[in-house]
Order: structure tokens, then C-alpha cells, then sequence
């Protein structure tokens, strides 16, 4: 078999049941197909965990995929991708991380980790190159992330290599519980960390001392530089490379996309106080990095007074400030800070931890519930201390943090309410956008095979485009105007969704390509994949991959019974009107952007359904006929 450059080359899988360890040679015919990371899971997924499977039974496949360019110097290319069936939504699911563990784990020699069965006991994976062994975990079982990390570090003699590690959340099976990777890097949505916590799969562990062969290296070189040049020169490097995510908090604020208490408002009072520019001043320390990083977006910080003195991590970043701050009625940034931290430390996801606290302190406040039912909790808005508690009684499952524990969708069932905010889409809680502020977003959300999530197919466009560049990319001005149902986002979302296929295959993070736009685009990304693979790689081979990848996602939930009906968005988001703020009177036309979308993508505009045609075109023959034995297919 011919070498592979840019790939490591190899397929490490692990069979947690039997103990057994099998290394694949990495075909070249599926790479070039799948390109890596995002698409090799998902692929894997589909052929081999079927609907029968359930999330937490031995036979769902928990997947590590590393994307094309990690490992390489092309910049920001740190991306990992976790998938397997979520115990959330019971339908696809997957979370991707930074840092620096993809690349140690192609460094290694492997380009996706495949785990399934069940071991008998508290077990981790431990990859020293070429050597790997599973490993007892008892003495790690019931730790936090945090002091994992140190103890396996100390056990294997080495602070230089990198972990990726659940809490107590995901031993305990929480349905939101994410992994952790480095301390700081967080996979948190659709549960991962609880499939991990299910195979009695407390950490892996990684060293790798390798390196990636590059096909033609003064090629890759030359477009390497020219993503650096163009990621530097971009008028917002700048501010983003200082301010990180959290500086988008006050742009939302102002455009009436916040959800504030529980959705309640729609702009929060005390934002001031939790911006970028308050982290700057009162406790950043300095930027951190991932791997091959320009940008380095993320902030250290340290809290040396008041409370929260000795609190010590990395960033807070946008969701944090979303999850812990506007979402519960709480400005303390130093809180903020901790209940990131502590959110970390326990493994839990904060988009849906933050969603059903608040969800908790609306009904709280509603007199849903009292003292009685929430353990004696005073889930009152922006008590912190009630957070600290709860959040806490979430990983342990204990007393009413049991019932969040469920997620949004289960704990409202859990308690016999047809509560409508926060909602959820597909079974995943919402994260922290009022819908109506933003009408691509609305979309995006609906059309999502993860659920109520942003990072599918996240058109950042509405906010940071030009009206040109909208008038040539998609036909219309109207893309810009975040308040417009104009059809034409049906093909904006299309496209978002098929560049963060390939964005999430090949390694590359969302930050440099979508919110620096255009700084690295298909044609810069086509480049460095061939130089690297010696392929010829063009940039329309590229957005087909995207296409292809993306319909595994959708044939997957396909086969699992997810109809265009559950294309949508809670009910009070169409038909209740924004009350007061900059979004006044918005509300969403749904119908049109779906219909429009199912259109852009060429399945059929009533039912959204995929034609056979369509996914022979993609290569996708062997799907194609599944789906069509099922009648999940238009003629």
C-alpha cells in the first residue's frame, strides 16, 4: 500500500469488553472521502452503531477523530472530534475540542480512536507511541478532571503528555456530561462524557513523540504562510486575538440576541460588568494557545481578592458568561470565572447546565417549585451560591440536581411541565440565543442534526458580512439584516454547514475561517490538504466532501425516525413577538427559511427528505440504498 502523507496512517481501536487492541491501516480511498476528524466518525457511526443500539449499551462506538491538518503547522488545525450516539436526544451526537490532544494523538500514530464494549472496572487508555495498554482507573474513579490529570501525570511520570478525562458527571451517567481535555478544553455538548463514563472509560492518556511527512513540503510551507499572513492582516485579528469569544457578549446584547433570565428578557442590565474588556482589566493574566495557533483566544486568569480569591484557569469564554451569567440574572464576573471552572472540574457541559439552572430559577420564581422540591436550594435569579450548589448536586445526581441532571427535555417530563422556555430542538436544550434576534439562527437550529446547537452551521455572516459580499455570495443584501426572513439564508445556512463539515474534518477551528471571514478559505484550505497529501485537491472536491459528510449526519437521524417535523424551533419563538429591547416586534417565519433551505440542499421542499440521486452524486451509494429499503427517500 502507497504511503499516506498528512495522515498518520493508522486506525487504533479498542474493544473495552475483551480488552483487546487492534491497529487498522488507514485506507486511502475513505480518507479522501472523509478527509478526517468529524467525517471519519460520522461515517464509522452510520455503518457500525444501528438503531437498536442504545446510547449506552456496549455496542455504541465512542470515536476520537482527528482531523487532515492536525498535527501539521497549518494554523489553528488542533480540532478534535467526539461522536457517538447521544444519550441526550437519542440521535446523532458529537463534540469537538481544541488544545493540543490531536495532535499528540496523530504525533502518536493514529488518526481516529474507536472504542467500544464495556470494561469491567474503572479502566483508562494509555498511548505511549506505538505501545498501548488499558490501564486501572479505580484509583481515579470519583476525581475531578482537574485531579485526574495531575494523578495520571504523576502515575505515568510525565507533565508533558495530554489527557482527555471525564468527572463525576460522566461516571454517573449525567446526560450532558462532557470530556475534558488538557484541563481547560472542553467536548461538551450531547453527552460524550456520560457514553465515555459508560464504558468505565475514566481518561485517555496520550505521548506522542512522531511527526506528520508532509507530500510536498515547500508547497505546504508556502500556503501555510500565506493562512498566517491572512489570519494576521484581517482588520478584527486584533481584538479577537485579545478579547477572545467572550467579546461577541456585548454585540448579542445590543442586537437583541441575549437570552436573559431564562429568556424572559432579551437584554441584560448588568452586562458591563461581565464584558471582554472587564475580564482585561480585573483578572486576565495572559493569552493561551492551541496547537499551531496564531489567534490564541483564550485568557488565564487569576482572582487574588474577594470570594473567589485563589480561583485560578483558563479563559471564561462566551458561552461561560451566557450559561452562568445572563442566562441566571448574575454580573460577577469572579463567579462567572469559578463556575467555569467548576463546571470543568465536574464534566458537565455548560450550554445545558446553564439552560436547565435557569429553566429551575424560572420556575423558582414562578412558584413551580419551592424549597421543598429544589432540596432547600433558594434558586432565586443570580444567586450564586444556589448555582455553586446545584450545579454541583447535577454531577452527583443527587436529590433534585437528579431530575436537571435529565436535561431540559427531561427533566420538564420529570416533573409533568409543558414548560416553554428554554425549549429544546430534537431533544437538546437551547443555547444562549433569543431566536427572533437572529433569523438565520433560528434556521440554523431548526435544521441542526445535533439539536438546539450553534457550532453545525453557524452563519456568522448575518453578523459580520458585508452587503456586497452578500449580494455576490448569496443574491440578496437581505443576509446582513439579522431581522429578515428572506429565503436566501436557506442557502447561506447550506453553506456554512458544508464549510464547518470540512472545517471539522480537517481540524481547523470555526474562529480563524467564519468570525476572521474569508482570512481561510476553501481554495487556501484545498491547498495545504493537497501539498500535505500529495492529492490534487480542488476546492470544489472539498465543498462535495462537506455535502457528503453532512448528509451523514442527516441520513443518520434519518434512519432514526427524524422527520422535517422535528425541523423546528419552540413554539414561542414564532408566535410570540419580542416584547421590548432592540429586537422589539421580531419574531420568526420559520416556513419559508425551511422550505427555501430543504430546497438549497436538494431534497424535497415539503418533506425534507434526500432524493437517491442526490446522495449517489455524493458517493454515498450503500446509504442511498439503506435509506431507500426504508422509504426515507424521494424518488
Amino acid at each position: 500500500m502507497s504511503k499516506l502523507f498528512g495522515y498518520a496512517g493508522s486506525i487504533l481501536r479498542v474493544d473495552l469488553t475483551k480488552s483487546k487492541i487492534r491497529k487498522e491501516p488507514l485506507q486511502t480511498d475513505f480518507a479522501r472521502k472523509f478527509i478526517g476528524g468529524s467525517g471519519f466518525n460520522a461515517k464509522v457511526l452510520y455503518d457500525e452503531v444501528g438503531v437498536d443500539v442504545a446510547p449506552f449499551s456496549p455496542e455504541n462506538r465512542l470515536m476520537f477523530g482527528i482531523g487532515a491538518l492536525s498535527g501539521t503547522s497549518a494554523p489553528c488545525c488542533s480540532r478534535t472530534t467526539i461522536t457517538a450516539k447521544s444519550p441526550l436526544t437519542g440521535i446523532y451526537g458529537d463534540a469537538n475540542f481544541g488544545g493540543d490532544f490531536g495532535p499528540t494523538v496523530k504525533f502518536a500514530g493514529y488518526d481516529q480512536i474507536i472504542l467500544t464494549g464495556r470494561a469491567k472496572k474503572p479502566t483508562y487508555l494509555w498511548i505511549d507511541d506505538s505501545r498501548v495498554e488499558l490501564k486501572d482507573a479505580e484509583h481515579l474513579w470519583g476525581l475531578t478532571t482537574w485531579d485526574a490529570d495531575d494523578v495520571i501525570k504523576e502515575d505515568l511520570g510525565d507533565e508533558e503528555l495530554r489527557t482527555a478525562i471525564i468527572g463525576p458527571a460522566g461516571e454517573k451517567k449525567v446526560l450532558f456530561a462532557s470530556v475534558i481535555g488538557q484541563r481547560y478544553r472542553a467536548a461538551g455538548r450531547a453527552g460524550m462524557g456520560a457514553v465515555m463514563g459508560s464504558k468505565n472509560l475514566k481518561a485517555i492518556a496520550v505521548r506522542g513523540t512522531g511527526g506528520v511527512q508532509i507530500a510536498h513540503l515547500d508547497e505546504f510551507q508556502h500556503a501555510v504562510k500565506e493562512a498566517f499572513v491572512s489570519i494576521l492582516k484581517h482588520p478584527s485579528y486584533r481584538r479577537f486575538s485579545t478579547y477572545g469569544t467572550l467579546d461577541q457578549i456585548a454585540s448579542y446584547n445590543a442586537m437583541g440576541l441575549a437570552r436573559v433570565r431564562n429568556g424572559t428578557q432579551t437584554f441584560f442590565e448588568g452586562l458591563e460588568n461581565i464584558t471582554a474588556e472587564a475580564l482585561e482589566e480585573k483578572y486576565k493574566v495572559r493569552n493561551i494557545a492551541c496547537f499551531a495557533c496564531p489567534i490564541h483566544c483564550t485568557h488565564f486568569h487569576s482572582i487574588d481578592e474577594g470570594r473567589f480569591a485563589g480561583t485560578m484557569g483558563a479563559k471564561p469564554e462566551l458561552t461561560a458568561a451566557e450559561a452562568f451569567g445572563v442566562n441566571v440574572g448574575n454580573d460577577d464576573l469572579a463567579a462567572i470565572c469559578y463556575l467555569q471552572d467548576l463546571s470543568n472540574k465536574l464534566g458537565l457541559d455548560m450550554h445545558e447546565g446553564g439552560d436547565v439552572i435557569g429553566m429551575a430559577m424560572d420556575w423558582f420564581e414562578q412558584g413551580i417549585v419551592t424549597k421543598k422540591e429544589t432540596d432547600g436550594i433558594d434558586l432565586t435569579w443570580g444567586n450564586v451560591d444556589a448555582i455553586i450548589e446545584i450545579l454541583t448536586k447535577i454531577a452527583e445526581t443527587d436529590g433534585f440536581g437528579a431530575v436537571l441532571g435529565k436535561g431540559v427535555k427531561g427533566a420538564c417530563e420529570a416533573m409533568n411541565l409543558k414548560f416553554k422556555r428554554p425549549g429544546n430542538i430534537k431533544g437538546m436544550g437551547m443555547t444562549y440565543k433569543d431566536l427572533r434576534g437572529g433569523k438565520s439562527w433560528a434556521l440554523a437550529y431548526a435544521v441542526n442534526p445535533r439539536g438546539a446547537d450553534h457550532l453545525k452551521g453557524y452563519p456568522v455572516f448575518e453578523a459580520i458580512g458585508d452587503r456586497e459580499t452578500a449580494q455576490t455570495m448569496f443574491g440578496t443584501e437581505e443576509i446582513v439584516n439579522p431581522y429578515s426572513d428572506h429565503p436566501a439564508k436557506g442557502r447561506m445556512v447550506k453553506w456554512h454547514e458544508d464549510f464547518i463539515a470540512v472545517l471539522s474534518s480537517t481540524g481547523l477551528c470555526i474562529l480563524e475561517c467564519l468570525f476572521l471571514f474569508s482570512s481561510v478559505d476553501m481554495k487556501l484550505i484545498s491547498r495545504m490538504l493537497s501539498a500535505a497529501t500529495g492529492w490534487d485537491v480542488s476546492k470544489e472536491e472539498l465543498w462535495k466532501s462537506g455535502e457528503r459528510i453532512y448528509h451523514l449526519f442527516k441520513g443518520y437521524n434519518l434512519r432514526l425516525g427524524i422527520t422535517s417535523k422535528d425541523d423546528t424551533i419552540p413554539e414561542y419563538f414564532i408566535k410570540e413577538p419580542v416584547p421590548s429591547g432592540p429586537a422589539k416586534g421580531q419574531r420568526v417565519q420559520l416556513a419559508q427559511m425551511k422550505k427555501a433551505y430543504y430546497t438549497a440542499r436538494g431534497w424535497d421542499p415539503q418533506t425534507g427528505l434526500p432524493s437517491k440521486k442526490k446522495l449517489d452524486e455524493l458517493e454515498l451509494d450503500e446509504i442511498a440504498k439503506d435509506l431507500q429499503k426504508q422509504g426515507k427517500l424521494t424518488e
